[in-house]
């Protein structure tokens, strides 16, 4: 459900949508290469998710989307009910990691065309079960997110903390 719907639903509204798209997807995505790259890239890879949606998603419209993805927020947000985590009351599951990470995408991401955060704001717990997740283990290494806790959302790009791997040696 979430790796299809919710991941289909990003990645239609980034990248399929014409004023997303030229607004905010591609000079986001465009954005570390110098020109020319920064203007074929990302068209280079609109057609690749186009693909892929075409393949996958046979969604027709943005409309269509929000509906597929409505029925699925219900079920989420069903399954999750009052608990702090999807599979279990005190520790993070895989679950967890990916409805957050889709989610927060979404959340955290202000789209001109089709923005989906409403959405998910009308499942206050599944807002909710963000900010915990982004309070446990984010708040400390990079700062709140503060776009999680405004119903105004600001585009920008969030720094995710560094991984630190301790060798045996």
């Amino acid at each position: 459900m979430v790796q299809v719907t919710v991941k289909n639903a990003e990645l239609y509204a980034a990248w399929f949508d014409d004023t997303n798209f030229k607004e905010v997807t591609s000079p986001r995505y465009g954005s570390p290469y110098t020109f020319p790259l920064n203007k074929i890239l990302p068209l280079l890879k609109r057609v690749q998710i186009k693909t892929y949606l075409g393949q996958n998603s046979p969604l027709a419209s943005l409309d269509d989307v929000r509906e597929s993805l409505q029925c699925d927020l219900k079920a989420l947000s069903e399954r999750l009910g009052p608990r702090p985590y999807f599979l279990d009351d005190v520790n993070t599951n895989e679950l967890d990691a990916l409805v957050f990470g889709h989610l927060t995408a979404i959340l955290t991401s202000k789209l001109p065309n089709g923005n989906l955060v409403e959405q998910i704001h009308r499942h206050q717990n599944l807002v909710t079960f963000c900010q915990r997740v982004d309070r446990m283990f984010f708040a400390k290494e990079v700062g709140l997110n503060n776009d999680l806790y405004n119903t105004t959302v600001v585009t920008g790009v969030r720094r995710l903390p560094q991984m630190i791997i301790k060798s045996d040696a």
